[in-house]
């Protein structure tokens, strides 16, 4: 994917990320993306990045990003989203433990830093509330 506008980019990823649209989605990232989360999760390679978008579509299959704002510093662009899904499959946490279906809904306020290098994702961190999360699906009070 090759597009000069950092910002526009990165939502359009967010978009084909709604359609359910797997390789549309994998286009916009780099073979050596670097994904980060919470409690120090971190996916390397373009390969793992579709396994833990794949995963991750199975055990939220009516997920839904928001984008609320977005903001670009040179190759950075910041992403403040609301995501909504109800979990339908098993989801492993950063422990490892793996959680069945609870099917309760999950909103969380996010915020992502891409980097975007010659029209492609090459890093994308996200930031929420993990707590909330473990929350959400019954896993702590």
């Amino acid at each position: 994917m090759t597009d000069s506008d950092p910002k526009a980019l990165v939502l359009a990823s967010f978009e084909a990320a709604n359609g359910k649209d797997i390789d549309a989605l994998m286009s916009f990232f780099s073979d050596e993306i670097l994904i980060r989360g919470p409690g120090g999760r971190k996916t390397e390679g373009k390969d793992a990045v579709r396994a833990q978008f794949e995963t991750h579509m199975a055990a939220y299959p009516d997920f839904h990003t928001q984008v609320l704002r977005q903001f670009v510093d040179g190759e950075h662009v910041i992403t403040e989203c609301r995501e909504s899904s109800v979990h339908a499959g098993d989801v492993t946490l950063v422990t490892g433990e793996t959680v069945a279906p609870t099917g309760k809904r999950v909103v969380l306020e996010v915020l992502y830093v891409d980097r975007v290098v010659d029209g492609e994702i090459v890093e994308s961190t996200a930031y929420f509330d993990r707590h909330a999360f473990l929350q959400q699906i019954g896993q702590t009070q």
